[in-house]
């Protein structure tokens, strides 16, 4: 809809008519959401001791039992000199477990892979530094889920939280759509539709909820706090204005450069990955590496604790 508004722009600019105004201000209107994907860059002298983050959707390695996905991402992390790495979909295989994983990436010396007898996509958090308290955050309803650590950093401890909120479950679903679109009915094509609003309303009212549950724990945390994960939602989201409003900073505004997204597919226009900060943090770079080891891009960011 923003594209078709330039366009608009650009034919009542050629044609030199007032209506160019009302796509103009159907731009201004949504200028928070732009800021939140494309950011022209800042200026930054850093005085301090640099950390730095990297939040990861790694789809499960691509559900590689060789290991070799895993061994690419640990060189990437090692790469970027990452101190602290929040994975979501950390599932291992009975060919390449768990304990192999971390033995790919020993470089970081502290971990924290919480389980749960209940199936979950699941989190793990990797530190350079040492992890002194974690805690899993289970959702009712869901496999989804969010987790924290307290990691001391020198002198100062800072609370990670890594989640990876409720899906849309698009994909779950998409050959179910597709066979009822497949039926070339005006019943089908109201199934479908049916079945996709229905999906996508009971979804976001679940990762509402996850969402206040995280603004609940990120107000009663004792330390400063860096808030990373796959969200599942975009910057005009309740999920994203309501982490703003828990005194959270997008990462990507302080920080960032360029155009932003992490979803790799649906023409790159999602941006649904996140690191957010609280005002403790003065962040220095934040960028999303294009990466082929799974459908979302990690995104990585150095901040300097004040």
């Amino acid at each position: 809809m923003l594209l078709l508004n330039l366009l608009a722009i650009l034919y009542w600019v050629v044609r030199w008519r007032y209506w160019v105004w009302v796509p103009v201000l159907a731009i201004l209107a949504n200028w928070d959401y732009l800021s939140s994907i494309y950011q022209f860059g800042h200026q930054s002298s850093p005085q301090g001791e640099i950390l730095r983050m990297a939040t990861y959707n790694i789809d499960s390695f691509g559900n590689d039992i060789s290991g070799t996905t895993c061994r690419q991402v640990a060189q990437v992390m090692k790469d970027h000199q990452t101190d602290i790495i929040c994975f979501q979909e950390f599932r291992a295989s009975r060919e390449f477990p768990i304990d192999s994983i971390l033995s790919v990436f020993d470089e970081w010396t502290y971990c924290a892979v919480p389980y749960s007898k209940e199936p979950l996509p699941q989190l793990a958090i990797l530190s350079r530094y040492p992890i002194v308290d974690s805690q899993l955050i289970t959702y009712t309803g869901t496999a989804n889920c969010s987790m924290w650590c307290d990691i001391m950093t020198g002198p100062d401890t800072i609370r990670v939280f890594n989640n990876h909120l409720q899906t849309t479950n698009v994909s779950q679903n998409k050959r179910k759509l597709e066979k009822e679109l497949a039926t070339d009915s005006r019943r089908g094509y109201t199934r479908a539709l049916t079945r996709l609003f229905t999906a996508l309303q009971d979804n976001f009212i679940l990762r509402a909820q996850q969402t206040d549950t995280v603004k609940e724990l990120v107000g009663q945390s004792p330390h400063p706090v860096i808030l990373c994960g796959d969200l599942n939602s975009h910057p005009s989201s309740y999920t994203y204005r309501t982490l703003r409003e828990a005194g959270l900073r997008d990462g990507f505004h302080t920080a960032g450069k360029g155009y932003m997204y992490t979803f790799r597919y649906l023409k790159k226009i999602l941006r649904i990955d996140y690191i957010f900060h609280s005002d403790r943090f003065e962040g220095i770079r934040y960028y999303s590496p294009d990466l082929e080891y799974s459908d979302h891009n990690p995104v990585c960011m150095e901040v300097i604790l004040r």
